[in-house]
């Protein structure tokens, strides 16, 4: 027998949105300096409403983020928001390989899925990587991935 899974609406409540930051090695190299405060701009809408997951290749980097937006959240009253998590990654579009979260009769499940990027058309193996290093880490908590 099959079990019941319920994909949740895109406006449906969220524990955490999940960020892959942009790096030289990713296809905004040419734009960091234009995209950064972009993602800043994002991270900062985002800790208004929720918890926020941050993933990043460069520890330093991740370092520097993790002191600024947790310094907003605590000056906006939110502390206690922002997750940081040293991760390799290919690229930054974490619609395409982050987790799915569906709903089951024991409550939400993580899906991790083969991500390829479109067949094998750019550098992938980080990104499929990136969930399951994630869920080491424990950032996805009592959750269980499959």
């Amino acid at each position: 027998m099959t079990s019941r899974r319920l994909l949740p609406a895109e406006w449906a409540p969220q524990s955490a949105i999940m960020l892959t930051w942009p790096h030289p090695g990713t296809d905004w190299v040419s734009y960091l300096a234009e995209v950064e405060p972009v993602f800043l701009d994002i991270a900062r809408a985002v800790l208004r409403f929720q918890h926020l997951i941050i993933s990043c290749e460069f520890v330093a980097r991740l370092q520097q983020l993790d002191r600024e937006l947790n310094d907003y959240a605590v000056k906006h009253g939110l502390p206690g928001r922002v997750i940081t998590v040293p991760a390799p990654a290919n690229d930054t579009w974490a619609r395409d390989h982050g987790p799915i979260t569906v709903e089951t009769e024991d409550g939400y499940t993580l899906l991790d899925f083969r991500f390829n990027a479109w067949g094998g058309k750019f550098p992938w193996e980080k990104d499929d990587a990136l969930n399951q290093h994630l869920a080491n880490a424990g950032v996805f908590g009592r959750h269980p991935m499959q």
